[in-house]
C-alpha cells in the first residue's frame, strides 16, 4: 500500500495547471549537470498560487530523486538560532542526509553540501530580519553549484538582494500573476466541472485567482442538501458560508479553531475539541484546498480565515471570545511544559492569536487584521524620509544628533535592523529600529552611547560583550518614529504598527529591553507589562536625565499567564462598577456630529462618558475603518454609515439602499445599535 504523501502528490499534480514557463524551468535544473547554485525568488498576493507551485517543485523534484527541503518561515523563529533549529528538526524527521538531535548543525551542513539539493523556504517574509545573515553567512557554506534555494513571499526580492552583486547572477525573480481564462477553464474541467455558462461567470469573476477558483469548485461540486435551491453567489467576495458548505458538520469547530489559531497541529486540536482527530478526519481537512500543512501544523489560507473570522464575528461574537479563552488556557499549559525553541513557538502563536487586545489611552492600536500594516524591511532610499520623521518626531529620542548619526550606522551595517511602514505611496509613516545584542552590535552601540549599555545591564554586559549572534536572547530597542505628515491613517493605527511589529517578531521567548525619556511611552509599555526602573547616575543636563529602563523579560514561560489575563476581560467588554445606560437617540445623535468634534462635546454620549469631543470622534470614526471594530461587522457599518448621513431616513429607503427587506432592516437596525453600544462600553 502506498504512502498517503505519494496520494496527495498525485492529486496535486493532477489538479495543478498554469505555470509552464516557471515548470519548464525547474525541469531544466533538475536534469543540467553541475547547474551553479541560484535562488528562485517567488513573489505574489496570498492566494496567488505561490505555495502550490512550490509543492509542485517538490514533487518533481522526489520524482527525480533530488534531494529537498521544505520550510515555513511563519515557524521558523526570525533568530539565525531558531532557523538552524527549524532545519535541523526538518533533517532529524525527514533524513536526507545523517542527521541526529546530538549531531551539529555546521556536521549537517556539511554534509547537505555534498549532493544536489532543492532547498525551499515558503512565507519567506517572515524571517527577512535576518536576511542578510541568510545570505551573507548560512547560504555560502552550501554548494557553489548543484543548489536550487526557492523563496516565496509576498513582499517582492528586497533592495539588498537586488544590489549585492555577487549575487546578481544567481538571482531569478518571478512575480506571480492571475491564471489565464484558459488556465482557470481547464482548471474547472480537472475538477469535473461542466462549462457551463455559470461555471463561466465565475471564471470571470474569479479574476484568475487560484484560491477563489479553488473555493468556487468546492462550492459547486459538495452543496449541502439543503441549499441547492438557494442562488449560488457568484462574487469575488467568497463568503465564509461558502466554506462551510464545502466543510462536513463534523469538522465545523475545527475551522472555527483555525480561524482564531494561525496554525495549530492535531496533537492542539485534539485537546481543544476534547477528542483526537481520527486519520480520516485529518486526510479530509488536508484535502480542502482552503486548508494548507505547514511545519507548525495546518493552517486556512490567509483569504479563507479571513471570511471566517468575519462570519464568525457576526454571527457568534459571545462563540468567538469563549473558543478564545479556551485556546489561550490549553496554549498556557502547553507552554509551561515546553522548553527551547518549542517555548517560543508556542509563545509567538499566543501573541498572533491576540493582536486585537492591545490598547492605548482606550483606543486600540493594532488592526483586527494587522497584515495589512505590517512593517516592511527598510531599503535604502527611505533614509532621507525616516531621517525627517527623527526631525518631527521621536518616540525613544536619546539626542537629535546622536539619533540621525545612529540611524546611518544602523542603515549601513545592520539595514535588517530597521522595518519602515509605508503608505500607497510608497512614503515612511513610521519606523522602528532595534538590534539583538552580541559582540558586534553591542561593540556599535558602545561607540554611539558610551556607559549606557553597563548602566542598563550592570552585572551582564562584560560577557553579553563575547556573545555570538546565535546565543542573543535580548532585544535593544534603539529608535521609533512616527510621522507627522496627513495620511489615510489615525495616531494610533500608525503606533500600532509598531508595537505589534514588537511583540509579534521579537518579545517570543526573548528579553524586550526599551530606554525612553518619553512619558506616554512610559504610560503604554507599562500598560503591556513592561517593568520600569531609573537609569542611574545622570545628571540633570544630561539628555538621558530621568530615563526609565523598561524591561519585558519572555525567556520563561510567564508570558503565557500575562496574556491570558489580557484576554480574559467580561464578555462585552464592561468594566466592572459601569452602569452606563446608552439610548438609540444618543448613538444616532453623536454618529451625525462625528465630523464636528466641537459639538460633539456637549453630546450626552460625551457627557456620560466623561471624554472629550475629540476622544469621542476618534472612536465613532473607528467604526467606519476598513476593519471595524469588535463586536461590529461590516453590515453593521454599512446601516451605521447610511444612519449618521441620514438620521431621519425612512426605513422603506434605507432598506432598498442596503437591498434588504423592512422587517430585515429593523432587525440589522436594533444589531448594529447595539454592537455600536457594546463597542463605546469596551472602549471606555
Amino acid at each position: 500500500m502506498g504512502k498517503l504523501g505519494e496520494a496527495l502528490s498525485v492529486e496535486r499534480t493532477r489538479l495543478f495547471v498554469g505555470r509552464d514557463k516557471e515548470l519548464r524551468f525547474m525541469k531544466n535544473w533538475l536534469v543540467q549537470q553541475d547547474a551553479p547554485a541560484e535562488v528562485l525568488f517567488i513573489s505574489g498576493m496570498g492566494g496567488i498560487g505561490k505555495s502550490a507551485l512550490m509543492l509542485q517543485f517538490l514533487n518533481m523534484a522526489q520524482r527525480e530523486g533530488v534531494n529537498s527541503i521544505w520550510l515555513d518561515g511563519r515557524v521558523c523563529m526570525d533568530t539565525p538560532a531558531g532557523f538552524l533549529e527549524s532545519l535541523k528538526a526538518f533533517l532529524v524527521h525527514h533524513p536526507l542526509v545523517t542527521a541526529s538531535h546530538h549531531k551539529s548543525i555546521q556536521d549537517i551542513i556539511a554534509e547537505m553540501a555534498r549532493g544536489k539539493l532543492l532547498l525551499c523556504i515558503d512565507n519567506y517574509e517572515y524571517i527577512h530580519k535576518i536576511e542578510g545573515w541568510f545570505r551573507e553567512a548560512f547560504l555560502p557554506g552550501l554548494s557553489a553549484s548543484g543548489l536550487l534555494v526557492v523563496l516565496a513571499s509576498r513582499q517582492d526580492l528586497s533592495f539588498y538582494w537586488q544590489m549585492d552583486l555577487a549575487w546578481q547572477n544567481r538571482i531569478r525573480h518571478i512575480k506571480l500573476g492571475p491564471l489565464t481564462g484558459g488556465e482557470a477553464r481547464n482548471y474547472f474541467s480537472q475538477r469535473g466541472l461542466a462549462i457551463e455558462s455559470e461555471v463561466e461567470q465565475l471564471i470571470g469573476d474569479s479574476q484568475g485567482l487560484p484560491l477563489a477558483m479553488a473555493l468556487f469548485a468546492e462550492h459547486l461540486l459538495f452543496p449541502r442538501p439543503e441549499s441547492a435551491a438557494s442562488v449560488m453567489p457568484i462574487s469575488m467576495r467568497v463568503s465564509a458560508e461558502m466554506l462551510r458548505e464545502v466543510t462536513s458538520s463534523e469538522l465545523k469547530e475545527v475551522l472555527e479553531l483555525l480561524c482564531i489559531l494561525p496554525y495549530a497541529d492535531p496533537k492542539w486540536l485534539g485537546w481543544l475539541l476534547g477528542t483526537p482527530l481520527s486519520m480520516m478526519d485529518l486526510e479530509r481537512l488536508t484535502g480542502y484546498s482552503f486548508i494548507r500543512p505547514t511545519a507548525g501544523g495546518l493552517a486556512l489560507h490567509d483569504v479563507a480565515r479571513t471570511f471566517l473570522i468575519e462570519d464568525l464575528l457576526q454571527r457568534e461574537p459571545l462563540r468567538f471570545q469563549e473558543l478564545r479563552i479556551k485556546i489561550m488556557e490549553g496554549l498556557t499549559k502547553e507552554l509551561k511544559q515546553a522548553g527551547g525553541q518549542e517555548k517560543k513557538r508556542i509563545a509567538s502563536v499566543m501573541l498572533s492569536t491576540c493582536r486585537d487586545i492591545f490598547h492605548l489611552n482606550s483606543i486600540s492600536i493594532i488592526s483586527a487584521n494587522m497584515e495589512l500594516m505590517e512593517m516592511q524591511p527598510f531599503r535604502t532610499p527611505d533614509l532621507p524620509q525616516l531621517h525627517q520623521i527623527i526631525t518631527e518626531d521621536i518616540a525613544y529620542s536619546i539626542s537629535s544628533e546622536i539619533d540621525h548619526a545612529l540611524l546611518n550606522a544602523l542603515a549601513e551595517q545592520f539595514p535588517e535592523s530597521i522595518h519602515v511602514f509605508r503608505s500607497a505611496e510608497e512614503v515612511p509613516l513610521t519606523f522602528t529600529a532595534g538590534v539583538l545584542l552580541y559582540k558586534e552590535t553591542i561593540s556599535l552601540l558602545d561607540h554611539f552611547i558610551p556607559g549606557v549599555l553597563d548602566d542598563v545591564f550592570p552585572k551582564e554586559i562584560k560577557y553579553m560583550r563575547h556573545l555570538p549572534i546565535e546565543q542573543a536572547d535580548t532585544y535593544y530597542q534603539l529608535l521609533t518614529g512616527v510621522s507627522t505628515r496627513k495620511s489615510d491613517y489615525t495616531f494610533h493605527e500608525l503606533v500600532g504598527t509598531i508595537v505589534s511589529d514588537s511583540i509579534i517578531h521579537y518579545t517570543a521567548g526573548l528579553r524586550h529591553v526599551i530606554l525612553t525619556t518619553y512619558e506616554q511611552t512610559n504610560e503604554m509599555l507599562g500598560n503591556l507589562g513592561f517593568q520600569s526602573r531609573p537609569l542611574p547616575g545622570r545628571t540633570r543636563e544630561h539628555p538621558l536625565y530621568g530615563a526609565l529602563i523598561h524591561t519585558r523579560d519572555l525567556r520563561g514561560s510567564e508570558v503565557g499567564d500575562h496574556i491570558l489575563d489580557l484576554v480574559k476581560i467580561p464578555l462585552g467588554g464592561e468594566k466592572a462598577g459601569t452602569s452606563y445606560e446608552f439610548t438609540e437617540k444618543e448613538m444616532i445623535a453623536a454618529l451625525t456630529l462625528m465630523d464636528n468634534p466641537t459639538a460633539l462635546e456637549q453630546s450626552d454620549l460625551a457627557r456620560k462618558l466623561s471624554c472629550s469631543g475629540p476622544e469621542l470622534q476618534h472612536k465613532l470614526q473607528s467604526v467606519f475603518s476598513n476593519h471595524p471594530p469588535f463586536p461590529l461587522t461590516k453590515r453593521d457599518q454599512a446601516l451605521l454609515k447610511i444612519l449618521a448621513e441620514a438620521p431621519l431616513i425612512t426605513a422603506e429607503m434605507a432598506a432598498e439602499q442596503l437591498f434588504i427587506s423592512r422587517a430585515t432592516y429593523y432587525r440589522a437596525r436594533r444589531t448594529a445599535i447595539q454592537n455600536l453600544i457594546d463597542m463605546i462600553k469596551g472602549a471606555t
